[in-house]
């Protein structure tokens, strides 16, 4: 079986042979980009994965839950707890700096049922947005006797933590009657990922997003292209 190089190198072309260690060169970041050794964009870890299929509580209010970042992130998606997966109604979800008890800009969105579902839950492709080290708190609003969320402190099974060593989940949760997204202040009992509510993905913010990727292997093939008509 030849190698990456080797099919390269036998590819067709005009002038003399392509250089080879310019051929080196491009295969080894073709390799580098099928192995998935250069990270794509949306291949991350969703923070708070459900693993119960119903929901348990029909609470209308503001449900968050705190989490630190340890090292920078990059939020690729924002998503609620889908109970019964047929579709949820409207739910508002966002990420707030909880120092602040601000709303990160660009970290809003309403989940319903047009969204993609993943596992348990329903998530919006959003604008990516680069969380540094700091305090935050994933919240959402819109749960009900339709679309109810979870809640382990009562019963059942709590969300699945991916924190991929970049982010730590704290304290017990937190949640307000309202009727608006805002940061809920009320301190619950824990765990820390108490609720089937919001969620998101993320990874690490130094992984190269799937465009600058895919810029990468082109400027392989340009530089292969160049190389092969100079000579």
């Amino acid at each position: 079986m030849r190698t990456i190089v080797e099919h390269l190198t036998a590819l067709p072309h005009r002038g003399k042979p392509v250089h080879s260690a310019t051929v080196r060169a491009a295969a080894l970041l073709l390799v580098l980009l099928v192995t998935g050794a250069i990270s794509t964009a949306h291949a991350g870890f969703i923070a708070l994965d459900s693993t119960r299929v119903t929901g348990n509580q029909s609470y209308t209010g503001l449900l968050g839950m705190d989490f630190d970042v340890l090292a920078p992130i990059r939020v690729t998606h924002l998503g609620a707890f889908d109970s019964g997966q047929d579709g949820v109604g409207v739910i508002n979800v966002g990420i707030f700096n909880r120092a602040s008890q601000t709303l990160v800009a660009g970290l809003n969105a309403i989940i319903d049922g047009s969204d993609p579902l993943t596992g348990q839950s329903r998530f919006e492709d959003i604008a990516d947005v680069v969380l540094g080290i700091g305090s935050y708190s994933i919240v959402a609003i819109g749960y009900n006797a339709s679309n109810p969320n979870g809640n382990s402190g009562s019963v059942g099974p709590a969300p699945t933590i991916n924190s991929g060593g970049l982010i730590s989940f704290v304290n017990g949760g937190r949640y307000q009657l309202a009727v608006a997204l805002a940061f809920p202040t009320i301190g619950d009992g824990g765990p820390a990922n108490r609720y089937d509510a919001g969620t998101f993905q993320f990874e690490a913010a130094s992984a190269i997003p799937a465009p600058a990727t895919l810029a990468l292997l082109g400027l392989g093939l340009t530089i292969i292209g160049f190389s092969s008509r100079a000579k």
